[in-house]
């Protein structure tokens, strides 16, 4: 081995610049939040400051802390050095950290080189080396100086690495003088050159030999100490910039499995001739290498938004080389870079929550060690990116409105990362410590649709409940309860669980009759002394009226043949009432109790009501806001009865509002149909033609309007109010269905609003098909 020291600079076409490394003309550190500053610290030891080469950095530590400059979202770590580190921004912009001071953006041209201060800049044969770290100007090497045909290899610790032939030749340079020093031990039929690892004294090599359409790959050891190739292992493939690695004692490398994904570890220790010690791994396509002391480090790059919870290599792992004992360092890198003493930079994240002030997502140092204790990582610098996902904010609303859009409701999370499973949970929580009355679970994927955007999470509820049997239903009013777990698909992180609560409430609804939840309850009479309720619902999925099936409302309700829903006639508490009339012509008002298929005791309105044919109520036909009652005469008369909201007398003096002998035989106090806030009746003929009388809002009415025909199919026409949540005014009819038929007997009619045709066409509905062949009285 021999060594030729030029004696000065420009006679081995070396050029000094004077002057600092600078910021080009209009570069500025990526802006980003600041807070209050941290201490840097040591390993194990929070709040001291680490020195230059020594564990609490590779290179000096940022004094300021590692939150006190924090790197944009998408920062990769590229090289490092004694005195700081190079990072790439998601646009490929390197800047240099050091001394904790503000990010140096590096100028054009000039790329980082490994365990260098030094940014490098190649144009041919001329090389040229920008200090980082010091005010020492640029070094310019030319490798075609005084005749000479240098092919440039790398840089590494501020040596440039070229050849001559299969000749290695380190130049370096202090105080202007540079050394050139050539490494000889390699094959004649050396060639391919790349470096692809180095530390502050070694550079790991990769070559070829043999015929071009079938090499042979081999890694091989300089020492840039001693001037010398130190050892050359062959290798089974060609090895990626991040998938080799050396240190005083090992050389580490990755050779592809007999899959895409599989790969073999492969650790051989230097200066021995025993065999390399060989791990599988699978999951670990895209792999991260590096030996810090007497461990291996190695994960799957995997981006924090990337990658599925299966794989086995997300996590950074660190293992022994003498024991295979095996500790995770972080919970995902991107990157991994050499660093001196034993250390290793990487970016990546983890999840710390004694200590979120040193967690997140950002650039760690890995420190291993040599007597096989567990090794210490650290952050040096964050990107203010949280590596659990985490919900800033979201957009539930307290007050959902189920009682518009057709009963949906959009609830949206904020998300840090939607690369995530989720689960919905919403519960009825009105009797706190009581089995919930019902609940709503949806799985999520934000990455399959369930997004509105980029960092949302987003769900339309469909305003619905289901019981413990399965069957849906309307949410009563009251306090539900809702819970968010996320899970992260590529498992970093621990899954997140987000609470609330919001409080339903509908609008007062005189058909909700047993249940506060805004849809209509349906009662029948069957005549034989059974009533029956029926607690229906939108479902907004098939655009269709449901019901929850028939239930009893219990006791004996034998000897009245008319049932009507009233509205809230006693003076405003809320609760609809319900009259009937029994066989004698006795009218009778049974009290809401707010509690399904239950009636307070009955109260004599008064008799002779038998001289109706159909009444009908629960509707404000006067303007005044309380519910009126109107009652078809056996000639065909309209009577408005106008309510007074007092429980002993709810009625005043009644008034004819449609005269004549007319031929109805249904009357039904149908809501607004007309979409102008007063309310409408409607009356079928004898024929079977369907009439719209439209209200004033005082309690007359206009001239009729022909509907249509052929509504005498139906035995039992009902105003439900709004069914469908759209906020207008339905129709059910019903039947009966022939004898024997399996035939629906409901039908939904859905209100326009538009009086010239206040109906769209009917859909079935299996609302109180439980007796498709009749009832005495629906209401």
């Amino acid at each position: 081995m021999s060594r030729t020291v030029l004696g000065t600079a420009l006679a081995a076409g070396i050029a000094l610049t004077a002057g600092a490394l600078a910021a080009p003309a209009g570069a500025a550190p990526e802006p980003g939040p600041r807070p209050a500053a941290v201490e840097a610290s040591k390993p194990g030891e929070p709040g001291r400051a680490a020195t230059a080469g020594k564990p609490g950095g590779p290179g000096q530590a940022d004094r300021s802390g590692a939150r006190s400059a924090w790197l944009p979202p998408g920062s990769e770590v590229v090289s490092s050095s004694a005195n700081g580190y190079v990072t790439a921004d998601a646009r490929g912009r390197h800047h240099w950290h050091g001394d904790g001071g503000a990010p140096v953006p590096l100028e054009a041209g000039y790329a980082p080189a490994p365990l260098s201060d030094s940014a490098v800049s190649v144009q041919g044969s001329v090389v040229r080396l920008r200090d980082m770290a010091r005010d020492a100007g640029t070094v310019t090497v030319d490798l075609a100086a005084d005749g000479r045909d240098y092919t440039y290899i790398g840089v590494a610790s501020n040596t440039v690495i070229a050849r001559q032939g299969t000749v290695i030749r380190l130049l370096s340079h202090s105080g202007g003088v540079l050394t050139d020093t050539p490494v000889t031990g390699l094959p004649a039929d050396a060639g391919s050159f790349r470096l692809v690892s180095a530390t502050d004294s070694n550079a790991l090599l990769q070559y070829a030999t043999g015929p071009a359409d079938a090499p042979r790959w081999h890694l091989a050891v300089i020492s840039r100490d001693l001037g010398a190739l130190t050892d050359t292992f062959p290798v089974a493939a060609p090895q990626g910039p991040r998938a080799a690695a050396v240190s005083g004692g090992h050389v580490a490398w990755m050779e592809p499995g007999a899959t895409a994904d599989a790969m073999t570890l492969v650790i051989a220790e230097r200066g021995s001739t025993a065999a390399p010690q060989r791990q599988a791994l699978t999951g670990i396509p895209s792999p991260l290498l590096g030996l810090a002391g007497e461990q291996v480090v190695y994960a799957n790059s995997t981006p924090l938004d990337q990658g599925a919870a299966d794989a086995p290599h997300t996590a950074l792992t660190v293992r022994s080389i003498s024991t295979g004992q095996i500790w995770k360092s972080l919970e995902h890198a991107t990157t991994l870079v050499p660093g001196i003493d034993d250390a290793l930079l990487v970016m990546g994240g983890r999840q710390d929550r004694q200590n979120p002030d040193y967690s997140g997502e950002g650039v760690y140092a890995v420190y291993g060690t040599r007597d096989g204790s567990e090794p210490t990582t650290q952050l040096r610098r964050s990107t203010g990116e949280p590596t659990e996902v985490r919900s800033p904010d979201h957009s539930v609303p307290p007050r959902p409105e189920l009682d518009r859009n057709n009963g949906r409701v959009r609830l949206e999370w904020h998300l840090t990362r939607t690369n995530v499973d989720a689960t919905l949970t919403i519960r009825d929580d009105r009797v706190p410590g009581a089995t919930p009355a019902g609940e709503w679970t949806v799985r999520l994927d934000p990455q399959s649709g369930d997004s509105s955007g980029p960092g949302r999470l987003t769900h339309t509820w469909d305003g619905l409940l289901r019981d413990t049997s399965g069957r849906e239903f309307a949410p009563a009013a009251g306090i539900h309860s809702w819970t968010l777990t996320v899970r992260p698909d590529n498992g970093v992180g621990e899954p997140l669980t987000v609470t609330g609560s919001f409080t339903v409430g509908y609008r007062d609804d005189p058909r909700s009759l047993f249940v506060p939840n805004g849809s209509p309850d349906l009662l029948a009479y069957d005549g034989s002394g059974g009533l029956w309720y029926e607690d229906t619902y939108h479902d907004p999925r098939k655009s269709t009226f449901e019901g929850r099936g028939r239930q009893s409302v219990g006791g004996d309700w034998k000897g009245y043949d008319r049932v009507v829903p009233a509205g809230d006639l006693n003076g405003g508490d809320g609760r609809p009432e319900l009259l009937t009339r029994d066989t004698a012509g006795v009218l009778w008002l049974h009290p809401g109790t707010g509690t399904p298929g239950a009636f307070a005791p009955r109260t004599r309105v008064g008799g002779g009501w038998n001289i109706f044919e159909r009444l009908s109520g629960g509707r404000d036909l006067t303007g005044d806001g309380r519910p009126d009652l109107v009652a078809l005469d056996k000639a065909g008369g309209v009577w408005l009865y106008r309510g007074t909201g007092s429980p002993t007398a709810p009625f005043g003096p009644r008034v004819e509002v449609i005269g004549g002998a007319q031929p109805y035989d249904r009357l039904v106090s149908a809501g607004d149909l007309d979409g102008d806030t007063a309310g409408d009746l409607l009356t079928r003929d004898t024929a079977g033609v369907l009439w719209l009388h439209r209200g004033t809002g005082t309690g007359a009415f206009t001239a009729r309007v022909r509907v249509g025909g052929g509504w005498n199919a139906f035995t039992h026409l009902v105003a439900i109010g709004d069914g469908n949540r759209d906020g207008r005014p339905d129709l059910y009819a019903f039947g009966p269905a022939p004898a024997g038929s399996s035939a629906t007997a409901g039908w939904f009619y859905e209100g326009t609003g538009n009086a010239s045709a206040p109906f769209t066409p009917r859909r079935s509905t299996p609302v109180l098909n439980e007796a498709p062949n009749g009832y005495r009285d629906v209401g």
